[in-house]
């Protein structure tokens, strides 16, 4: 057995195999036009790849033998098999050396303009939510009470809301999407 995945690591697959590792589940089969695509280049750009990729021809093939556990590579494989077929899947569960091969690679920067962008939307919701929410308010205490409610130094009550919230929406949904869209380096896939 040692000897199979010795070879399918240098990426010869000697006959008979490449159908023993599709058979066990150990392997698979690239079908995607476009997943074959971004293997062919990745693949020519990063040499740490190769030994989770085997190429037989025009074929592609994932090697999933470097996951220890029997029951996580099997989910592994059913989730990739899903995601070939079309089915809309969270790949999150593939080990860090796969990753780049089903998700775009993003830089520092861009990460970090898209939190400041997506937290930007977020804050301006939560603060638009809680104007909405602070001019009922307001309307109630005025109804109840009879008393004018007014802001604070000159600023009205709705606008203190709108600030208040938009900022505080804006930091919990960039430390949720910072948190979310962090790098993984998680190794418990790989075997010691």
């Amino acid at each position: 057995m040692e000897k199979l995945i010795d070879n399918v690591a240098s990426n010869l697959p000697q006959n008979g195999e490449l159908e023993y590792l599709l058979k066990e589940k150990k392997m698979v089969r690239i079908l995607r036009a476009d997943l074959k695509a971004r293997i062919a280049v990745l693949l020519m750009e990063h040499e740490e790849l190769r030994p989770f990729i085997i190429r037989n021809e025009n074929e592609f093939y994932l090697n999933l033998t470097s996951i220890a556990d029997p029951k996580k590579r099997r989910q592994i494989y059913n989730l990739l098999q899903r995601y070939q077929l079309g089915e809309s899947v969270s790949l999150n569960l593939l080990p860090p050396p796969l990753q780049p091969l089903v998700h775009t690679q993003t830089s520092p920067t861009s990460r970090i303009l898209g939190i400041i962008i997506m937290g930007s939307v977020a804050g301006v919701i939560s603060g638009v939510l809680a104007m909405a929410i602070g001019i009922l308010a307001a309307a109630a205490f005025e109804l109840a009470t009879g008393v004018r409610t007014s802001g604070l130094a000159g600023i009205e009550t709705t606008a203190i809301f709108f600030i208040l919230f938009g900022a505080l929406g804006w930091l919990f949904s960039a430390v949720f999407l910072w948190r979310r869209l962090r790098p993984t380096n998680d190794s418990a896939y790989t075997r010691k």
